[in-house]
């Protein structure tokens, strides 16, 4: 991880880091590379950044609330992790 991915994602701990990837497609990765994807478009790749974006935050919310109601209950993973295959290449 470079000096100034590892400073932006200090500063916002669901970040997602969208790029080219040289061969006509977007590629994103999600904060911690916990969710990601390759995309045709630029607009599917941001609007799988909003939705991926928007239930982690409510993930948080709900984890925070738990934690709050309850503090002896131990903290739980709740967060997928989806592993991508390669393009396959015709």
């Amino acid at each position: 991880m470079s000096a100034l991915r590892e400073w932006e994602s200090a500063f916002d701990p669901l970040a997602f880091t969208l790029r080219p990837n040289g061969r006509g497609c977007w590629l994103v990765e999600g904060p911690c590379n916990r969710c990601g994807g390759l995309f045709v478009s630029r607009d599917a790749a941001l609007a799988f950044i909003r939705r991926e974006r928007r239930a982690l935050e409510e993930t948080l919310r709900s984890a925070s609330a738990r934690s709050r109601s309850d503090p002896d209950t131990p903290p739980t993973s709740t967060l997928p992790l989806r592993l991508l295959s390669p393009p396959s290449r015709v």
